[in-house]
């Protein structure tokens, strides 16, 4: 979903004189499976973009739309449709593989638009930059604008997707400053990240290398049989920080968090999860898992259907990968349970993505407006 909306566009009239190439003149082409590329330019090498791009602020002035004989529509992907409310993304990229992005955008549970600012993992290599589905070509960059050939894959498919052509104005330091200063920054986040020390195994699985001490005993006692309401959930990134941005509340999301509860009981999980997506009466519903309980993780079998938090899609595809760790309990105090959890998979290539998320116990049973209302069973649409 982050990586749609990343393609959007603004209108918006540059500071500065235009001293990049007119866009109609990249040499724009497709290849054989339908991937665009520019004759012109082969795009930065890793050298090129620590050098370049790194250490500035970049601002989305344009997003335009690449046609399939190569000409650059004159209307942006914004005002063609796709995503409906999107504003432009800005960049701030270090050279440790994290970014912080800002934009203006409406959220689940907010009524006015206003300025968000999150952290995400990127990586770069074969001269082009990946953030989630998304690689960015850098074709140029100027005294002080940036030129990107934008690639939105679609993982579920066989086609490669959609591409735009995208304008970037290099902010002042004190632009920078004050795109910076509407970061909304949560210490409690830097707490996390330190005192519980994340990391991944071999396999990309997210542990904790501090807790890991639940055991069957106090499982019993203190988390099964209740139900737990998610109040937190904050991307692991992959240098094992926690992100200061709350998960559900950047790229539109397709889950509801504050509509997001757990049912624990002897053998299985239940998810009570408001997946907007999900067209009416059927955005608000369950699915019901078999788990077992092993290494203070609560751990799904093979043949499980997995809601994927990030697209709000369900899958139980053998071919995909399966993550047997559902959530890792970090500990429980008073009413409140820290825990890793599954997110789903996205990325080129895919990978894992965990979230470090709070719970709240709500008690023993489902309050009746919840059983009154997530009627669908997601598993039978």
């Amino acid at each position: 979903m982050f990586a749609v909306i990343a393609i959007t566009a603004c209108e918006s009239t540059p500071t500065h004189t235009d001293d990049y190439e007119d866009i109609s003149g990249y040499g724009l082409d497709f290849d054989n499976k339908g991937y665009c590329f520019s004759r012109k330019y082969k795009g930065l090498t890793k050298a090129e973009f620590s050098e370049q791009v790194c250490g500035y602020g970049w601002e989305e002035l344009s997003s335009n739309i690449i046609l399939e004989n190569g000409a650059v529509s004159d209307r942006s992907y914004y005002t063609y449709g796709g995503v409906i409310g999107a504003k432009p993304i800005h960049f701030y990229f270090n050279e440790e593989g994290v970014l912080k992005l800002f934009r203006e955008e409406y959220c689940l549970n907010v009524t006015a638009p206003r300025n968000l600012g999150y952290e995400r993992d990127y990586t770069y290599k074969d001269n082009c930059l990946y953030i989630a589905n998304t690689g960015y070509r850098i074709l140029q960059v100027t005294e002080h604008h940036m030129v990107t050939l934008v690639t939105q894959y679609e993982p579920w498919s066989e086609h490669p997707g959609i591409f735009t052509i995208n304008i970037y104005q290099r902010m002042s330091p004190e632009e920078l400053t004050e795109f910076q200063e509407s970061y909304i920054y949560d210490p409690s986040k830097d707490e996390a990240t330190t005192k519980y020390q994340f990391s991944f195994d071999s396999e990309g699985v997210c542990y904790s290398q501090n807790y890991n001490d639940i055991d069957e005993e106090a499982f019993a006692s203190d988390i099964k049989r209740y139900v737990w309401q998610c109040i937190d959930l904050h991307r692991i990134l992959d240098n094992g920080n926690v992100a200061y941005d709350n998960y559900w509340e950047e790229d539109y999301p397709c889950i509801d968090l504050y509509s997001y509860y757990l049912l624990i009981e002897e053998k299985t999980i239940t998810q009570y999860i408001g997946a907007s997506n999900y067209p009416q009466p059927h955005q608000y519903g369950y699915i019901k898992n078999n788990y077992f309980f092993e290494n203070s993780a609560l751990l799904f079998n093979e043949d499980a259907v997995v809601m994927d938090l990030i697209d709000g899609c369900l899958y139980d595809n053998p071919s995909i990968t399966k993550p047997n760790q559902m959530w890792r309990i970090l500990e429980v105090n008073d009413n409140k349970m820290m825990c890793i959890e599954y997110m789903g998979e996205y990325g080129n290539p895919r990978k894992k993505i965990y979230g470090f998320a709070t719970y709240i116990r709500v008690g023993e049973k489902l309050p009746w407006t919840v059983l009154d209302k997530y009627t669908t069973d997601y598993t039978q649409l």
